[in-house]
């Protein structure tokens, strides 16, 4: 796997997160893959979002034909 499909995996972590007792039943109204969203953006979104933002890639010490990646996931 890839760094942009193990985002999208996160991604549909993240959307399959539920609440027990909400009437909707989903924790984020959004899950977005972005390093971040304009302002305007941010105010079309429904709340709670949350990014998934991709950081850097390294090489993995002990397999080089493996990668470490790195992820940040906030929470708005």
């Amino acid at each position: 796997m890839n760094g942009w499909q193990v985002a999208k995996q996160l991604r549909f972590l993240l959307k399959a997160a539920t609440w027990p007792d909400s009437p909707s039943n989903k924790v984020f109204g959004q899950v977005l893959i972005s390093q971040g969203p304009s302002d305007v953006a941010v105010g079309q979104m429904r709340f709670p979002f949350c990014l998934v933002i991709p950081l850097d890639a390294t090489a993995d010490e002990e397999d080089p034909t493996l990668e470490d990646h790195t992820f940040e996931v906030r929470i708005v």
